[in-house]
């Protein structure tokens, strides 16, 4: 006998496990009673209609098909934001790296700069140092008379 097209029904054991976790109970009448307890309706034409699903059945498959389209628009969600957040790594990496080169020119330049004071400095030294025995030189030149003293006299 053929099941009505319109209603796929997942097997009994498949429905009870996933509605025991997932969908709270429902009231369900004493089995045979009520308009829809799957006995064959009356005057029914063929093996297509002979059969229909209990109403807490259908309620049940609907909720299903809710909880499923819920589902389906949570994961679409969650693979926009997993896309956003790799954007986000890939784009943090770049700047990152621009960070990790800006310093490394930083460094470079740096020590460019030191260099070139301790030569300058070096420079210096020498200069201090020459004029520093000059001073001396001069000095000595005085004290036997050989330079005259530069500056203000004395009176």
């Amino acid at each position: 006998m053929k099941t009505d097209n319109s209603y796929i029904l997942p097997a009994p054991e498949a429905t009870s496990k996933v509605l025991s976790t997932s969908i709270p109970a429902r009231h369900v009448p004493p089995h045979g009673s009520g308009r829809q307890s799957g006995k064959r309706k009356v005057g029914a034409k063929s093996g297509n209609e002979a059969f229909r699903a209990p109403t807490s059945l259908l309620s049940d498959v609907e909720a299903l098909r809710a909880e499923n389209k819920y589902l389906r628009a949570r994961l679409a969600f969650s693979e926009d934001t997993r896309a956003h957040a790799t954007y986000n790594v890939m784009k943090a990496r770049t700047i990152q790296k621009a960070c990790v080169d800006a310093q490394k020119t930083a460094e470079s330049q740096l020590k460019s700069c030191q260099n070139m004071i301790y030569a300058k400095d070096k420079e210096l030294t020498e200069a201090l140092n020459e004029l520093a025995k000059a001073q001396g030189l001069l000095a000595k030149l005085r004290v036997h008379g050989y330079a005259e003293p530069q500056g203000p006299t004395r009176t």
